[in-house]
């Protein structure tokens, strides 16, 4: 009765591609999502792939959740994967190229340019090139180069001079260079490969080659960390480091490379597992377009053309500039809802104020992904340059974030930051940051609980809450949160704060456990729900309980639902939508109607096994009458989306209208 979250998670793949195939979006926005498809296809191959990958090597027979080998799991990937890379590319060629040319936005052929544009790139480029490109030849004495992850390369037969033997030429595109280079003239390009091809004769003329082609690997970035290292910023760094030259689970080849280069191609990259028989096989090659990377389409995302791209959203200054922000929520809770709040003026603001207000004597914060030019980080330092105790829990282990925050701690450190690194065995996921001050000989907390990352960046195409708080209890249990993270006695009992890995998944069962009692007492009783996954085996299957029960459940799972909804005499009473539009729906909220006393939460866990047992995450109890009524909103609207997609008893999802008229 459970449905598999792999392919669960490609089937949001797909909804993002349907919105990037509506003519209704504006044109740059359909190409900018479409680069975000082919990005989040490039992380499932990395993580989820690569975990598939290693369980087969390893011949370990741990099942999905739904009952499938390893290996079984890899075959429904490759299928549904398939799929999607060829719908993309059917929407890249077919509607978004010939629309951004209709619209004076042109990527040229290399063949079909004039000789004024060719003079015109390699006069700018072909100095650059020389420099940073560097052609690797396979022969016997030479394997096959490395190519890096993600790194799109081009490849060809060529001839050394007096040679008859046909060797392998490869050459990885600079990251160093734009993908998409200008031509003379706005809104007019040519692929990069293109150019770096067009100057291989001037800069290798003694090489005899056949045509190039481009192709790209994806390796595991999964890590491997010991249990209890000894330094646990230089083992994660270290992985990181290995990170590039880990096993391929992934080719994708231009689809006019010759099959049986395509081949030779994948039978090279086979042999770099000597030790060990190489996962790598025929099924994970993927003949794609010209474009290989959709990532790279933000470039042209990019592009300053307004009028292609959505209006800005208004957004609004939740809290009064009149008054200090400490003293506004000494006052009252404040509760905010990105991005129509204005997160620079709420959060950061928060931050800043008490890192330059002398009273203030302490600042905790959890850092998890962050923007590059964070005023938080700036705020932490003007803290600490200013005497204040400053902790900043950072999680080195955030998946393809590693490196930055490896960076993050290391200057953090310099200057003068208490900084704590997350347990091995958990990743720090919460929202969460504390400020102590000093009032009249007593010591006051003010508390920040969120649902997303402390990143101005995100925040503003990110749909979150956060809770700013002085409410005794809360900020209470949450300086025994961050006492637990830095190593110190703290009490695990909580009851405003539902805290993983220690009390959430009971305490999450037990309000489903009472909504039944309601329910079947005759009281008011219902659920719903806003989460981006939901796989946990017992919360499902407490859900299932709950609807044989009577009890309404209603469902905004944004992305990965193990959960079938609709079946008769098991889940009859729980519809479950996913909805994908401008904004990334990122807020985790909980209601339940116990009995008519409602009771709302939010915070930073979806219910997957992972949230609830492998990460530190934060959700609190939110009581205020004004804020549950925003929360009402929130739901509401989102549950009634119209384009919502709905989720159907066998796993697929249909959209808005279609799904009623089903």
């Amino acid at each position: 009765m459970l449905l598999n979250p792999e392919l669960s998670r490609l089937a949001f793949n797909e909804r993002i591609l349907a919105f990037a195939e509506d003519p209704a979006v504006p044109l740059l926005e359909r190409v900018r999502f479409l680069g975000m498809a082919g990005e989040r296809l490039d992380d499932f191959f990395m993580s989820r792939v690569a975990h598939f990958k290693l369980l087969l090597s390893t011949a370990e027979n741990e099942r999905t959740i739904d009952g499938l080998t390893a290996g079984e799991q890899l075959d429904a990937i490759a299928i549904r994967a398939n799929r999607i890379v060829r719908r993309a590319y059917d929407l890249l060629d077919g509607q978004l190229l010939p629309e951004l040319e209709a619209r004076g936005i042109a990527i040229e052929r290399w063949a079909s340019m004039t000789a004024e544009d060719r003079a015109f790139v390699l006069r700018r480029y072909v100095e650059r090139i020389e420099a940073l490109v560097t052609p690797l030849v396979a022969d016997p004495s030479h394997p096959f180069p490395h190519i890096r992850n993600l790194r799109p390369a081009l490849t060809a037969m060529v001839r050394l001079p007096g040679s008859r033997a046909e060797l392998f030429l490869a050459i990885e595109l600079p990251g160093d260079l734009p993908r998409f280079v200008p031509l003379a003239g706005r809104g007019r390009f040519v692929l990069l490969e293109d150019v770096i091809e067009a100057s291989l004769p001037e800069l290798y003329p003694e090489l005899e080659r056949g045509p190039a082609f481009l192709f790209r690997v994806t390796r595991s970035a999964n890590m491997d960390l010991d249990d209890e290292p000894d330094d646990l910023l230089q083992s994660i760094e270290e992985a990181v480091q290995r990170r590039p030259f880990q096993e391929v689970v992934r080719l994708e080849c231009e689809r006019a490379m010759p099959p049986a280069m395509r081949l030779r191609l994948l039978e090279e990259l086979q042999r770099e597992t000597e030790d060990q028989p190489s996962a790598l096989t025929e099924q994970d090659v993927y003949a794609v377009g010209r474009l290989v990377d959709l990532a790279a389409l933000e470039e042209i995302a990019a592009l300053d053309l307004p009028e292609l791209k959505f209006q800005p959203l208004p957004r609004r200054a939740a809290i009064r500039s009149d008054r200090g922000i400490l003293e506004q929520v000494r006052d009252s809770n404040l509760l905010l809802h990105f991005p129509h709040d204005d997160f620079e003026g709420s959060v950061e603001r928060f931050l800043q104020e008490a890192a330059e207000d002398p009273a203030v004597v302490s600042i905790m914060i959890t850092v998890y992904r962050t923007s590059k030019d964070s005023a938080i980080v700036a705020a932490l330092r003007t803290a600490r340059a200013r005497g204040k105790e400053v902790t900043a829990v950072v999680e080195l282990k955030a998946s393809f974030e590693e490196q930055g925050n490896i960076a993050w701690a290391r200057d953090l450190e310099q200057d003068g930051i208490r900084v704590v690194l997350s347990p091995v065995r958990f990743k720090v996921h919460a929202k969460i940051g504390l400020v102590v001050r000093r009032e009249h000989e007593t010591l006051r907390r003010f508390a920040y609980i969120g649902t997303g990352n402390l990143n101005a960046a995100t925040a503003r195409s990110y749909v979150d809450l956060g809770l700013l708080t002085a409410d005794p209890e809360i900020t209470r249990e949450l300086g025994e949160v961050f006492n637990l993270l830095t190593g110190q006695e703290g009490d695990r009992g909580f009851s405003g704060l539902v805290v993983a890995p220690f009390d959430m998944r009971q305490r999450f069962l037990h309000l489903i456990d009472r909504e039944i009692e309601h329910a079947r007492a005759g009281r008011i009783a219902g659920i719903r729900l806003q989460v981006n996954g939901l796989s946990d085996r017992q919360l499902v299957g407490a859900l299932y309980r709950a609807s044989q029960a009577g009890v309404r459940i209603d469902m905004m799972v944004r992305e990965i639902c193990a959960l079938r909804p609709g079946v008769k005499g098991v889940s009859e009473n729980i519809s479950v939508v996913s909805v994908v539009g401008r904004l990334l729906q990122h807020a985790r909220v909980f209601h339940f109607r116990n009995g008519g006393e409602d009771e709302y939460f939010i915070g930073s866990a979806d219910w997957r096994p992972r949230n609830l047992h492998e990460r530190v995450e934060v959700v609190t109890s939110i009581g205020h009458p004004d804020h549950q009524a925003l929360l009402d909103t929130v739901l509401t609207e989102t549950l009634n989306e119209p384009t919502a997609w709905r989720l159907q008893p066998n796993g697929e999802y249909v959209r808005g209208e279609e799904a009623i008229a089903t």
